[in-house]
């Protein structure tokens, strides 16, 4: 088959297109990759050219749009999430004062809040257990001053205060 039938009469396009008419056996549509002269290929780049440019403003602006979004919904997930855990957990943090009270002889720390509720026990810790023969060092120290100046004052007395 030709590669281009008429060519070389010098009959225009729509002459061309009445002699494919009256000479074809049928007609139909199909879709086929056209060539391109120069002018229509400066005409698609101009056509992907703004379309690159309203795909990169539409996209700018989408990611605006989820930055706005994401900033809004931030805290609502933070917020939803500590609901969660203390739903699950049937507990909730809180910061409030407590007391500590040490066990000495069962070695334990107790910890209460302003109920008098436990809220949270441990072992004692050695520098506790240290604190714990200092006070009672103190203690004894304090015992015997107070014993030699009651001595001292008993001492002190005439007999007639004795009785």
């Amino acid at each position: 088959m030709e590669k281009q039938l008429f060519a070389g009469e010098g009959a225009t396009e729509e002459a061309i297109r009445l002699l494919l008419e009256d000479t074809c056996d049928k007609t139909e549509q199909l879709n086929y990759l056209k060539d391109l002269n120069d002018d229509d290929l400066e005409i698609e780049r101009e056509l992907f050219s703004e379309t690159a440019i309203k795909i990169a403003t539409k996209e700018a602006e989408l990611a605006d749009t989820k930055a706005e979004y994401n900033a809004e919904l931030k805290p609502l997930k933070s917020s939803y999430s500590r609901s969660l855990n203390i739903i699950e957990s049937r507990t909730k943090p809180v910061l409030e004062k407590v007391y500590v009270l040490l066990d000495h002889d069962a070695g334990m720390v107790g910890t209460y809040n302003h109920r008098g509720e436990l809220v949270a026990e441990r072992l004692m810790q050695p520098q506790e257990r240290q604190l714990t023969l200092m006070k009672e060092k103190v203690t004894q120290t304090e015992e015997m001053v107070l014993d030699m100046e009651s001595e001292m004052q008993t001492e002190s007395m005439t007999p007639e205060e004795n009785d």
